[in-house]
């Protein structure tokens, strides 16, 4: 894990740690528990002299968010290295974050939370705490998925080579339209023969005109 993705990762994770205690703590307030209690029953598993209702605690909200923050950015960091990891559409980070989230709620809910501290874990509302994870997670996901580029592709040079395929004996014979034909030397004696055939010609329409690299024919005589 490289510094930008630890960077990415802590930054998501806050986001959605501070997305999540708002979530819980107004929602909380409204259903009648209190503003403070989230923070009051994370803070009563590290500080049993914590409040266990909606009553403001200085310590309890110090420990709280302490606590709350840094897990937040703990699983946030995971959460973008396992983005880097994804091949694929960052939605799929996306969605990857959010069952990470929704697993990640049921082992703390009912599991290590319970153990450490059963009353804490029972006085948090099930369905708060789960939709709470859910947000976390399409938080930090997406900003894992959006904060982190694509890897650069590999220098041309370093890509694999294609394995050659069968040879196209067709395309390879036939003469392309346009394309200039190589002029393939004669040998001398074609040259020569091409040459006489020529002068044969020339001898019977008329007297032969001097040629080059041939010799004049000599004067008709005359009688008398």
């Amino acid at each position: 894990m490289n510094t930008r993705v630890l960077r990415a990762g802590s930054a998501g994770g806050m986001t959605g740690g501070a997305v999540m205690a708002a979530f819980s703590m107004i929602t909380l307030w409204l259903a009648g528990s209190g503003f403070w209690t989230p923070l009051n029953l994370i803070a009563h598993t590290f500080w049993r002299s914590a409040p266990l209702d909606g009553r403001f605690s200085g310590a309890a909200l110090v420990i709280g968010l302490a606590v709350h923050l840094t897990m937040a950015m703990l699983f946030g960091a995971l959460i973008a290295a396992a983005a880097v990891r994804i091949p694929g559409a960052r939605s799929l980070v996306i969605a990857a974050g959010i069952l990470f989230t929704v697993v990640l709620w049921a082992v703390m809910q009912y599991g290590i939370w319970r153990a450490v501290d059963a009353t804490a874990a029972r006085d948090f509302t099930p369905w708060v705490f789960a939709v709470a994870h859910l947000l976390f997670g399409m938080m930090a996901a997406s900003w894992a998925a959006i904060a982190i580029p694509d890897a650069d592709p590999p220098p041309r040079h370093a890509l694999p080579r294609q394995p050659a395929g069968p040879r196209n004996w067709f395309a390879l014979s036939w003469p392309r339209i346009g394309a200039s034909q190589p002029v393939i030397p004669s040998s001398p004696a074609a040259a020569g023969g091409r040459q006489m055939i020529m002068l044969a010609s020339r001898a019977q329409s008329g007297p032969v005109r001097d040629q080059p690299g041939c010799a004049a024919a000599p004067p008709a005589l005359s009688d008398g």
